[in-house]
């Protein structure tokens, strides 16, 4: 009995240990002791430097007084057991491995739900962790954002398991994973998982009702709702008090400002401030579609450097310049990068959409086309304003793209759920080539779509009035090599498409042995997404922590002399954006910094007053430099 568990976990501990080979590879900076050059958590650094140093002597921080004039701060009581073990973990792997390990150790949780073997369970693992969203999301340092992504599909396992009267199983899964999910503190995301599983949950009270098993729905569920209370548990402290703090915040208003909302959260149009497009959503197969990112670098062979050289430009200029090319050029504000979910992997979800039979994939469809709904925002003003005012919470939340993260765990479950039923024959070879002709065929018209859009569109973006100091040549070669970048990746999307189609046929009908089958997929997919992913996280993107610490906090000659002021006073530094940088609250106390749960009352300070340089508010505040 032994030997056979040995041998049953074998391959899983393989796959596990291959894959967290793949992440140190992928990211092989840290090899050498570099880190990721991450935005937000600089950010966070220069917010949170006086609560570390006050933290050498105290245990709890509530209060900082070096951003936006002072501020409530909170970290969460260190008795969390959750923390601990994260913590532990950290000691062991860097940051952006430790990340994508979780998500990759979660999503092969849910496969395992669905009776995957380990190949399986690697490739679809390995296709959730890398997909683009969660990697943007690393580089920009939405790390908890990732972390609470990651914990979605463990979630939705445990859930699956106990419906399927595994419930020993179902309930530890369940329990430790929305606790984890809980604890990493990114609660829209938490939100989008709780649309999830309520498709999920009228799934099973319907499938209940049809098999007259609604005894076991309602123990199932029972049993869930404890899990989830338990879960609560160690994050209580954390719950509350953002509850407590958000009636504070911009999430809650102000009587300070004339703009007044009736939805007792957000404005609506600061909510929807990022929206999709409603193509936009293209991405997912295309990821150029749109442009890719507001800062893109393009290479020496690309129309804009060319277009350089021939202007007389000196190379090492042209070289700097391609460094930072605006190539989105679709209507939000600005983009890190496109949400890209893999060409097979979309390929895959439509062929299970028509090869498995029972009604499982609709609450998948339905769930996964509501998200998309969700992330187009303004740009569906009907839909978005029905739910922004009657939807529970949901004017609590901004950036509405995010809701694509539902679909971004869908979309490879269901798509490692029809390849798990080819793998285990229960799909007829008949039914399989009517499948696979229907999903050729759909995403075949979709990149042909995308194909003759590209001829009709102008490459035009609201944003491009940054361009205007250029010369008009310059802006030409731009949006030249938005055209290329969208035509090549189409062509590179026919290519993984028919390249898998093909390698699944050969698997059904036997012409190569199941072993060759799984390595030539895993390849594909991993091929797929990193050479997007390269775009955004690279090498580049790393440094050691001295030089980053140099170039975010480095003091100048106006820091040291008002640091030798030793009276009590505040600082509005104008080198920079005050309100969107908190380099200064790393030596100083600041009227400026960086939050994106900032007080109501001081917003409406800064957007009434601050911002127009009222002098009269800023010696009200202290200010002395």
């Amino acid at each position: 009995m032994k030997n056979n568990l040995l041998k049953s976990i074998y391959p899983h501990l393989i796959a596990v240990t291959a894959f967290l080979a793949i992440l140190f590879i992928y990211y092989y900076p840290v090899l050498s002791g570099k880190k990721l050059i991450q935005n937000d958590v600089i950010q966070t650094q220069g917010a949170f430097k006086e609560s570390v140093t006050y933290l050498e002597t105290e245990k709890e921080v509530l209060w900082s007084n070096s951003s936006f004039g002072g501020m409530p701060v909170w970290r969460g009581y260190t008795s969390n057991v959750l923390l601990h073990t994260y913590r532990f973990f950290g000691k062991i792997l860097p940051s952006p491995i430790l990340a994508g390990f979780i998500a990759f150790v979660g999503f092969y949780t849910l496969m395992l739900a669905f009776g995957s073997n380990a190949w399986l369970c690697f490739i679809f693992s390995a296709a959730f962790t890398f997909s683009s969203f969660n990697i943007i999301s690393l580089e920009a340092g939405h790390v908890n954002k990732v972390l609470s992504m990651a914990m979605m599909a463990p979630v939705i396992g445990g859930v699956i398991l106990t419906y399927h009267k595994k419930y020993l199983a179902g309930i530890f899964v369940s329990t430790i994973a929305f606790a984890g999910q809980i604890f990493f503190g990114h609660f829209q995301i938490t939100y989008y998982l709780l649309i999830i599983l309520l498709g999920l949950v009228i799934y099973e009270f319907i499938n209940a009702l049809r098999n007259k098993e609604i005894k076991h729905f309602f123990i199932a569920s029972a049993l869930l709702i404890l899990s989830g209370l338990i879960a609560v548990g160690p994050n209580i402290s954390q719950l509350w008090t953002t509850q407590v703090y958000s009636k504070s915040t911009t999430r809650g208003g102000s009587e300070l400002t004339s703009k007044k909302t009736d939805s007792g959260g957000l404005d609506f149009d600061y909510a929807m401030s990022w929206s999709n497009g409603v193509d936009e959503v293209m991405t997912i197969l295309i990821p150029y579609y749109y442009g890719g990112s507001s800062n893109e670098s393009l290479s020496q062979n690309s129309e804009t450097y060319q277009a350089l050289i021939s202007n007389n430009v000196p190379k090492a200029d042209a070289r700097s310049f391609i460094k930072n090319i605006p190539l989105y050029w679709g209507n939000q504000p600005f983009t890190s990068g496109p949400v890209y979910f893999g060409s097979i992997i979309f390929f895959l979800f439509i062929l299970g959409l028509f090869l498995i039979k029972d009604q499982f994939k609709w609450w998948v469809l339905i769930v996964s086309i509501f998200a998309l709904l969700i992330s187009m925002g303004k740009n569906i003003e009907f839909v978005s304003k029905l739910l922004f005012y009657n939807l529970p919470l949901y004017n609590k939340f901004r950036s509405v793209t995010m809701a694509v993260c539902i679909a971004q765990v869908l979309f490879p479950f269901l798509a490692g759920v029809v390849l798990v039923k080819i793998s285990k024959k229960e799909i007829l070879k008949d039914d399989f080539i009517k499948g696979l002709k229907w999903a050729g065929g759909i995403t075949g018209f979709i990149l042909v779509f995308g194909l003759f859009a590209s001829f009709s569109s102008d490459y035009i973006a609201e944003s491009d009035a940054q361009l205007k100091q250029l010369p008009e040549w310059a802006i030409d070669a731009i949006r030249a090599d938005r055209v290329a970048s969208l035509r090549g990746d189409i062509i590179r999307a026919f290519f993984f498409i028919v390249s898998s189609a093909g390698l699944l046929w050969a698997f059904v009908y036997e012409k190569i042995k199941p072993i060759v089958f799984y390595l030539a997929l895993a390849l594909l997919v991993l091929i797929d997404l990193t050479s997007v992913d390269k775009r955004y996280l690279n090498a580049d993107n790393f440094k050691n922590q001295k030089a980053i610490e140099r170039d975010a906090f480095s003091i100048t000659a106006a820091d040291e002399m008002i640091i030798q002021d030793k009276d009590y006073f505040r600082v509005f530094n104008l080198t920079k954006n005050p309100f969107n940088d908190a380099s200064t609250s790393f030596y100083h106390k600041s009227i400026g910094g960086y939050s994106a749960i900032k007080l109501g009352k001081y917003q409406d300070l800064i957007e009434n007053q601050l911002s127009k340089n009222n002098m009269s508010v800023l010696n009200m505040l202290n200010t002395k430099y």
